[in-house]
């Protein structure tokens, strides 16, 4: 840590010295950074060993703070640390009040911003005055802020995220596609990496358009996504770096459900072209979760080769799974060690639907000794869900009731409950109890919601569901929630068209979805 450090606090002198302005030549000169006078290497290593060992996590902000206000230029790595000791406060308020007395004596330096908006996030200041903090930096045009001394590619990892996650938190859902169209037109590469950040945003902002009524609006964002993407696919042959790779086979995989080719070809196209471990293991990783054999046998070759020792049966079995060969995934199970074999031939009855099967495979599991933990608790509590049995979300209910503190927990049970229409009382008290940890949890609300909708409190369901479609993200049940929204506007006599509308538009992006009882909802409504 010593030796890096030391390495860390010199390395920027000579970039400091030779890069200048750095702006082309139509723009108007950058802001000179007014930094005080770097502290003796020495006197920051001393300081920044005293508050690693720290052991308050507000003291230990404090140190860092000072020896970051000492040297901000240089502060990278105390920076690191920082956001590491924040993540422990307790309390916010005075390190907040500290952080800000500095970052206002440096509202445009790139350091200050970007760690103070994660430290912002961490301690829920409110979206609006992120944004605010975050403008100094978002209105420079890329070309300008590119070229500014101290940049990095990788902040642009840090820098749009923290702006569009603040603007769509504060449904600024203009100012995110006006951040969009900025970045589209910076120079190669950070239009490609500006799509791979705010994708994910767009199609986040389009679904709460969608949910609110703004249709232009969410047509503009869902736009700004498919752009995103196009703009993903044409960069994505050029990247070699690591980083860039990882994000890009993210995003991919991510939404695996729409892009499975897209996400197989670069994932083959980066390991012909770097050819090293960590391709490899990229394209066996992306050949499991999409399911292509072929892929995933060329790449568990290389792998094995590197390292005889490396074991790729079981993500044979996945891989077979998730191409929906279920013959060849059971023969592959029959090889792996014994104790597996409960948990993944439960994944391979639940792939298959075939949930009598499962229930009896379950229970003669559990006559056998199989101890009934929260594993099988949760198994049964899906079949109950599935096949529509009390007395199996009974046995569920009693296997998972040690783990009732737990928020998810509490959750899957209410929700299940209300689906079964049962004990509905309990079910709201578990609601309730889970929505006080985690008031804004986008699950939590919906199941509040439906639990609502079986008593017949249509108008709180619907408050409900709406404070939950305000708040939707990516692969959160959207299809499923738009669904809810449709029943519970049907149950008011209002017209549920335009919601199922919106559950068949993402359907695809949830595996277990019922897009065909939709369909029929959606015939037979007015």
């Amino acid at each position: 840590m010593i030796r890096k450090l030391f390495i860390f606090l010199g390395a920027l002198t000579a970039v400091q010295l030779s890069a200048g302005a750095g702006i082309a030549s139509d723009a108007a000169p950058l802001p000179v950074l007014k930094a005080k006078a770097p502290a003796p290497r020495e006197e920051v290593l001393a300081l920044f060993v005293n508050a690693l060992l720290e052991k308050d996590p507000e003291q230990q902000c404090f140190k860092l703070l000072d020896i970051i206000e000492k040297d901000l230029n240089n502060a990278e790595t105390p920076l690191q640390a920082f956001r590491t000791a924040f993540q422990k406060l307790k309390k916010c308020d005075a390190v907040l009040q500290k952080y800000n007395a500095m970052w206002e004596k440096n509202p445009d330096h790139i350091l200050a911003a970007l760690h103070g908006s994660a430290l912002n996030r961490a301690c829920d200041v409110p979206a609006s005055l992120r944004i605010k903090q975050l403008a100094p930096l978002l209105t420079l045009p890329p070309q300008r802020l590119t070229t500014r001394l101290l940049w990095k590619k990788e902040h642009l990892f840090h820098l749009l995220p923290a702006a569009a996650d603040a603007m769509v938190q504060a449904g600024e859902y203009d100012k995110l596609l006006s951040l969009f169209q900025l970045w589209q037109k910076a120079p190669s590469p950070y239009a490609m990496l500006s799509g791979l950040v705010l994708a994910d945003y767009c199609y986040t902002a389009a679904a709460q358009s969608y949910a609110t009524g703004a249709e232009e609006r969410g047509k503009a964002l869902e736009k700004c996504f498919n752009e995103a993407t196009a703009l993903i696919d044409a960069g994505s042959g050029k990247i070699s770096d690591r980083r860039s790779a990882d994000a890009v086979l993210y995003f991919y995989i991510k939404f695996r459900f729409i892009m499975k080719n897209k996400a197989i070809a670069f994932a083959r196209d980066y390991d012909k072209r770097i050819r090293s471990t960590e391709s490899n293991i990229w394209l066996l990783t992306t050949a499991v979760e999409c399911g292509s054999v072929a892929d995933f046998n060329n790449a568990a070759s290389a792998v094995t080769e590197m390292n005889p020792r490396f074991d790729t049966t079981e993500l044979l079995f996945k891989t077979l799974l998730n191409a929906g060969m279920y013959a060849e995934a059971e023969k592959a199970l029959k090889k792996l060690p014994e104790k597996h074999h409960f948990t993944l031939y439960c994944q391979l009855l639940t792939m298959k639907k075939e949930w009598k099967t499962l229930y009896r495979f379950i229970s003669q599991a559990i006559q056998s000794g199989t101890p009934p933990d929260y594993r099988i608790g949760h198994i049964l509590l899906s079949l109950a869900e599935k096949l529509k049995d009390p007395d199996m979300f009974r046995m569920a209910e009693k296997i998972l009731a040690p783990q009732m503190q737990l928020p998810a927990f509490a959750n899957s049970v209410g929700y299940v409950s209300a689906v079964l229409n049962l004990d509905l009382p309990n079910a709201r008290k578990l609601l309730t109890y889970a929505l006080s940890k985690e008031p804004e949890n986008v699950a939590y609300l919906d199941s509040m919601a439906w639990i609502a909708f079986r008593e017949k409190r249509y108008a709180e369901a619907e408050q409900l569901i709406n404070k939950a479609l305000a708040r939707i993200k990516p692969r959160e049940g959207i299809a499923t929630i738009f669904e809810h929204a449709g029943d519970i506007a049907a149950a008011q006599g209002k017209s549920p068209r335009r919601y199922y509308d919106l559950a068949l538009k993402y359907a695809p992006f949830e595996m277990e979805f019922n897009a065909a009882s939709v369909r029929k909802k959606r015939e037979t409504c007015k």
